[in-house]
């Protein structure tokens, strides 16, 4: 009795010195203290402290505060049984501690395990081990992390369990079906859909959120055959209004990818964004551009163009272009603001040819002095004054400059009137006889009496 109850206090004790270690706050040197004193304790017997939940804690504190010795013995106490601890379903969390605590340990862990892998895998609790080594991974290699350690046979086996099983709440999961389904043929793949299905609907929204739930969702598209797609859309329709628009360019690829498999209901595709199409697009634009600033390609991919087609087949495009409207400038001054101007603004006149836009896509813009004289401002409408939509531009842009014009003249923006004569010369007789009167200095009105006179 009386040995029953000194281990009961010798717990107790053990239990408030963990506590104390894992405190929030606390002084680094008070931690240390703690941390040696409990480390001490359970040295002796690592892999027993292991066998009891309760007492897991304590180890796992130990890994996370202590220093690299006291990590390395607790280690070496238990590698050998890495792979069992990592099937458990409470000492995976220890493992997962040790990844956790340097990229050292990661290797470390990741050397011992790496043949088992795929096993880990197709478990609960061994997925956890391999999803925080995914994780851990450089961003970079994330991507090769499944080719690497999985053959083609366990590709199979596991993308198959963890669909029968809908283990895809991780990224590494939902990357291990998309790299299947790549490989696959289409009656598996829509199989695997018919699986998934009821999970789909329950859980859409987080997994067109991630990199690897759209990469899975894209794999399922190419691969389905009719039948699957129509299942795929319907997933996908009820979903809309609840995921929010920064997953808007997830979404646009998606729908994309769908319309342009054939399926039936691709000319549903256009209703089924309802009010929320010009966000939808314009959050993907938004990606675009910095795709196009970084690669110095287009803004618009085949697939945005692809869907853009499909637009216009059913009459969509107004719709389209009264949506995007409100945004050209919240693009322009958002993106100008942190990247090259003149890059942002020449993506943005592309897209305005592209989508066939017309002047009043940009009537806030071109009717204002103020932001006309905005460097941004001015380099964008000039890209548009030497494209196909010049003579509206212009025409827009002295409405604006004739109803003050010596305010227009005054400031930047008569680098505009500069650029149309430039660019158009029927129009030069306007622009000399609209700025005949104006008394300013200033260095754009002296550019452009330059002009005037040499054309005398």
């Amino acid at each position: 009795m009386v040995a029953v109850k000194k281990e009961a206090d010798e717990k107790t004790e053990l239990q408030k010195l963990g506590n104390s270690a894992a405190r929030r706050k606390i002084s680094r040197a008070e931690r240390e203290d703690h941390v040696k004193k409990l480390f001490e304790a359970i040295e002796a017997d690592i892999p027993g402290f292991l066998k009891r939940p309760a007492d897991q804690r304590l180890v796992q504190i130990c890994i996370r505060y202590g220093t690299e010795e006291q990590q390395k013995k607790i280690v070496a106490s238990i590698e050998d049984d890495l792979f069992s601890l990592s099937k458990n379903h409470f000492c995976k969390h220890t493992v997962v501690q040790i990844i956790r605590a340097s990229r050292k340990w990661k290797d470390f862990v990741y050397e011992k395990l790496k043949d088992h892998v795929p096993a880990l895998a197709q478990l609960k609790d061994g997925l956890a081990v391999v999803s925080e080594l995914y994780n851990q991974e450089k961003k970079s290699s994330q991507k090769e992390f499944v080719s690497r350690l999985f053959s083609e046979e366990l590709l199979e086996k596991t993308a198959e369990r963890l669909v029968g099983k809908a283990y895809l709440s991780t990224e590494v999961s939902l990357q291990i079906v998309a790299e299947y389904t790549k490989k696959c043929r289409p009656g598996i793949v829509t199989l695997l859909l018919n699986e998934l299905e009821e999970y789909l609907r329950e859980n859409i929204a987080g997994i067109v959120s991630s990199r690897e739930g759209v990469r899975m969702m894209h794999c399922f598209l190419r691969g389905c055959s009719g039948a699957g797609l129509s299942k795929l859309f319907s997933v996908f329709s009820p979903s809309i209004a609840q995921i929010s628009c920064t997953e808007g360019g997830n979404l646009f690829s998606i729908f994309v990818l769908l319309s342009a498999a054939g399926s039936d209901e691709q000319h549903s595709v256009v209703s089924v964004f309802g009010e929320s199409l010009g966000s939808v697009m314009v959050d993907s634009i938004g990606a675009g551009v910095a795709k196009y600033i970084l690669t110095g390609k287009i803004v618009l991919s085949p697939d945005e163009k692809e869907l853009l087609a499909v637009l216009e087949d059913h009459g969509q495009r107004e719709r389209l272009l009264q949506s995007l409207k409100p945004h050209f400038l919240r693009l322009l001054e958002a993106e100008a603001k942190c990247l090259s101007q003149s890059l942002v603004v020449r993506s943005l006149s592309d897209i305005f040819h592209a989508f066939h836009c017309d002047v009043e896509a940009i009537e806030d813009t071109v009717s204002s002095t103020e932001k006309m004289r905005n460097a941004s401002t001015r380099i964008f409408l000039s890209k548009l004054l030497k494209g196909p939509s010049s003579a509206d531009v212009s025409e827009r842009i002295l409405q604006t400059a004739s109803a003050d014009v010596g305010e227009f003249c005054e400031k930047e923006s008569v680098y505009l009137l500069s650029t149309i004569w430039n660019e158009l010369p029927r129009l030069r007789g306007k622009i000399a006889e609209m700025v005949s009167g104006v008394g300013s200095s200033s260095e754009g009105m002296a550019l452009l009496r330059n002009k005037i006179d040499s054309a005398v």
